[in-house]
């Protein structure tokens, strides 16, 4: 049992428990506002302890996904900031760096684009059939 002796996969695990176990609560509760606290506050989390490597960019592509946001919903649009920069922060410190599109590759423009619109296809088909019911 060579992953239980990584400290990270127990962590990873016990998360996914407890996340599993407040999902059932904020379910039977009816209080989704409570998975609202859990985000920020593990954003802030993650934000406070990386404050120094955050970049400006990062700070304004946040800002204005938040105002995109607040067309809907201006309580959702704060907590869509916050995930933002937690998740960048997070990526942008972490040791294997995801790559989406590395234009040195031979076909990687088109491999993008078809996944993209294979995503967005399968997401238009998945709507339909639920706007059906």
């Amino acid at each position: 049992m060579d992953f239980v002796k990584n400290r990270n996969t127990i962590k990873l695990l016990i998360l996914n428990v407890i996340l599993i176990f407040f999902s059932l609560l904020t379910n039977i509760t009816n209080m989704m506002i409570l998975w609202f606290i859990l985000i920020g506050l593990l954003s802030l989390y993650f934000i406070v302890s990386y404050k120094e490597k955050m970049k400006k960019r990062e700070i304004i592509i946040s800002l204005v996904l938040g105002m995109i946001t607040m067309i809907s919903n201006a309580f959702m649009a704060i907590f869509v900031c916050l995930a933002y920069l937690a998740a960048q922060v997070i990526m942008e410190n972490h040791s294997q760096k995801m790559m989406l599109y590395h234009p040195a590759k031979k076909h990687e423009l088109w491999k993008t684009l078809f996944f993209i619109f294979m995503m967005g296809g399968v997401t238009r088909l998945h709507q339909c059939i639920l706007g059906n019911e």
